[in-house]
């Protein structure tokens, strides 16, 4: 009978991890993997900033992710966490109820929008990125609210594709970025934004309209806590409020999950409870005390990979563990210009290669889905539409 090794979530650490455990697992065909995302594509978050501008490749096909056909995407939602099995929302070979001897949480970061998108089919998420785009095409003056490193690689992006719009920056702290950056590194970040003709607005917290969305059209003055008109704008996005997407998982609250709502783990990535020893957490989802970057995820994926694959050979002498530790993090400002940070120091547009395609190049062939229409050095390719994500699904 065939073993499910079920992995929830189908972003960077979901997608990372089953292209490595499919691999590693090859010489164990009592096994399969079942990864259950709900959204018929992977949404490339880190080229979101370009994609809310430039019509870019930032919907990627989950068709050829698996070689081996036992494998499989599983398009639902996950709503109830058992022991040893997971309840959809749709039916699976005739059931709601699918079974496990393995699984890995790997459910993210809740983003708002463009950061991330939540449409479950490429048209509407194709759609939804037009409508952004057109957005901020009409605006003529713009206001990113997030000092953080999506707003900021946002303005960037605005920025080199409207050299007239009036852009402005507003973080609730008194330097951009998070505390665990040092002064001197997030002033020299907030010189290069400024050198970019972005006002950047320090230490104040904006007052939303209640119910508005995270790209929005205001129809008054942009408040503050304290009271202070900071502008009269076009356009709003709102580039702060990541949550851990754990929701389904509330009812496990006191058992697995953290105050913050992050899944436990332990230094193995095994989810930090008793009669849980089969289940394993990773990414933005996983209670780290670490920045939640995909570089990250690239080094929790062998630990967790590694470990499953003694579990599954009756092995629990030698697991590894994972140590958390800031080795790079890299911010654009547009296709040629950004700041790379690093233990040995901090770096500028020499360093930064990120912003030339975001990594879609890198993202469309881990998934096997081709080639992106789209290449820095050809602005000019077919542009992106349903049909050509159609094609890929070929």
């Amino acid at each position: 009978m065939v073993k499910n090794i079920v992995v929830i979530g189908g972003g960077y650490a979901g997608v990372m991890l089953v292209t490595k455990l499919e691999r590693s697992i090859s010489k164990h065909q009592d096994y399969r993997i079942i990864m259950i995302e709900k959204k018929t594509y992977f949404y490339h978050i880190i080229a979101a900033p370009r994609a809310a501008v430039e019509d870019w490749d930032v919907l990627i096909p989950y068709t050829h992710l698996f070689k081996e056909s036992k494998n499989q995407v599983v398009h639902a939602t996950a709503m109830h966490l058992n022991k040893h099995s997971v309840i959809l929302d749709t039916p699976f070979e005739g059931s709601t109820e699918l079974s496990f001897d393995y699984c890995i949480l790997a459910t993210g970061i809740k983003y708002p929008i463009p950061s991330k998108i939540y449409d479950v089919d490429v048209a509407d998420g194709s759609s939804r990125m037009a409508s952004i785009r057109s957005m901020v095409a009409k605006a003529e003056s713009i206001m990113v609210i997030g000092g953080g490193a999506a707003g900021i690689e946002l303005t960037g992006e605005i920025r080199e594709n409207y050299k007239n719009k009036k852009i402005i920056l507003v973080h609730n702290h008194d330097h951009l970025l998070q505390s665990s950056f040092s002064i001197k590194d997030r002033d020299y970040v907030l010189e290069k934004v400024q050198k970019n003709n972005i006002q950047v607005i320090l230490g104040e917290k904006v007052v939303l309209p209640a119910g508005v969305p995270d790209v929005f059209v205001p129809e008054k003055p942009i408040m503050s806590e304290k009271g202070t008109i900071l502008s009269t704008v076009d356009l709003v996005m709102v580039a702060f409020g990541n949550h851990a997407d754990t929701n389904w998982l509330q009812e496990h609250h006191d058992t697995i999950l953290s105050p913050k709502g992050y899944i436990r783990v332990k230094p193995t990535l095994q989810v930090d409870a008793v009669g849980y020893e089969h289940i394993y957490a990773l990414g933005d989802a996983a209670d780290l005390d670490e920045l939640k970057l995909a570089f990250s995820i690239k080094r929790q994926v062998p630990v967790v990979v590694n470990n499953l694959v003694q579990a599954i050979q009756g092995v629990h002498t030698s697991m590894g563990e994972y140590k958390s530790k800031f080795l790079k993090m890299e911010i654009t400002l547009g296709k040629s210009q950004g700041i790379l940070m690093t233990p040995l120091g901090t770096f500028g547009n020499w360093a930064s290669k990120k912003g030339r395609d975001q990594l879609t190049k890198k993202l469309w062939k881990m998934m096997n889905a081709g080639q992106p229409s789209k290449y820095p050095a050809d602005t000019k390719a077919t542009e992106y539409s349903p049909t050509s994500f159609q094609q890929a699904q070929l």
